[in-house]
């Protein structure tokens, strides 16, 4: 039976496909599941040139009204006309904002038109921008109705400047369907050869991923297993960087940078790889590391992963039961968790499997769902 779609919701997101990011995947997926559920969503979002949206929009499911970011007063204007065109025509249940500059918008909008909202914290809100954005945004939350966060780092980050707001948690999901499209036979994997194992990180090739911490440690690692090998993936922002870092090493010959990859490559690789590594690290700028998606991808296809302490990433993993969780900057580190992971691997990857069974997208929104009141099946 088809449910009756009586619930009206604005999503308000900073990124959004075609464009990759945490972000970008989260508002995607929660936005279709909320679809899925019975209920109507809009979706305003930034237009980014160098992702063209076209084809995406005309095909997907949602109702998306993209505005401009280029030129800063523009965006902000054409932002606010495509908010207030849809919020008069339209009796919204609630209005979601995802994003710095979506969530000082509504938070200060909402002490004049007092609609219900609802605030998604992926752990930079607090720290990025001027001391003008920070008290902006400061004062903007006091008003939102309900305050989630996708990991404690996120939450943690809110308290110290709203040590009383009240914060739900609700960590990051995975969109299961599509790794199930195009993995060869999901199951525990095994390491035949401990001396020829692979690593592997799917992010954004930047500081804040961490893959140079990886290379740093890496003759270390090359001491123990000589034919070790490092399979980088996502956006080549550093990838220069990157390379420079291995030649300087000598370590060339171990690292292969891919750039980014299709869903279908990206899979193949992963399942091809033994170890997911991410060994984030927090930047000054406020460009933070608040969950760790691909933690969540890479286990379900039965790898463990290595993470670092200090951000999100403590959510995605449970340290010694899908993963490891080490000081990035700590070589020796990083080596006594591949040592342990390799030397109990089955253990571990059966682990990882069963970790996230009930973290794919339809589970997380249903915990939206039950919180805001939504149709929710």
């Amino acid at each position: 039976m088809k449910l009756i779609k009586d619930n009206n919701i604005l999503f308000i997101s900073s990124e959004f496909p075609p464009g990759p990011g945490g972000i970008s995947n989260h508002a995607y997926n929660l936005a279709k599941q909320f679809t899925i559920f019975g209920n109507n969503v809009h979706v305003i979002t930034k237009k980014r040139r160098e992702f063209p949206n076209i084809n995406f929009d005309s095909n997907s499911e949602l109702h998306i009204t993209r505005y401009a970011s280029n030129l800063h007063l523009f965006s902000w204007t054409n932002f606010a006309t495509i908010f207030f065109s849809h919020y008069l025509k339209n009796q919204y249940e609630y209005i979601i904002a995802s994003g710095l500059f979506e969530i000082i918008f509504i938070g200060l909008l909402q002490k004049i038109l007092h609609f219900k909202s609802v605030i998604i914290l992926h752990g930079h809100e607090a720290l990025m921008g001027s001391w003008f954005t920070k008290l902006l945004f400061k004062i903007s939350i006091n008003s939102i109705n309900n305050k989630i966060a996708v990991s404690h780092f996120a939450q943690e980050n809110l308290m110290q400047i709203s040590p009383l707001s009240e914060i739900t948690i609700i960590n990051n999901g995975f969109d299961i369907s599509r790794m199930k499209q195009y993995s060869q036979g999901i199951k525990p994997k095994m390491i035949d050869d401990k001396s020829r194992i692979k690593l592997i990180t799917v992010g954004t090739v930047c500081h804040r991923k961490g893959q140079h911490n990886v290379i740093n440690a890496f003759n270390l690692l090359k001491s123990r297993y000589p034919f070790i090998e490092y399979h980088i993936v996502g956006l080549p922002h550093d990838d220069g960087k990157i390379k420079k870092l291995a030649i300087q090493h000598n370590v060339e010959q171990n690292i292969f940078i891919h750039g980014e990859l299709n869903d279908a490559e990206m899979i193949k690789l992963l399942q091809s790889c033994d170890i997911f590594v991410l060994l984030s690290e927090n930047q000054d700028s406020g460009d933070v590391e608040g969950f760790g998606i691909a933690i969540l991808e890479a286990n379900f296809l039965g790898l463990p992963a290595i993470g670092a302490l200090g951000c999100g990433i403590e959510d995605a993993i449970e340290d010694g039961n899908n993963g490891k969780l080490i000081n990035p900057f700590d070589q020796n580190e990083l080596l006594s968790a591949i040592n342990e992971i390799t030397y109990l691997y089955s253990q571990y990857s059966k682990r990882a499997m069963k970790k996230v069974q009930n973290s794919t997208w339809e589970h997380i929104a249903k915990k939206y769902c039950k919180l805001l009141n939504l149709n929710n099946e």
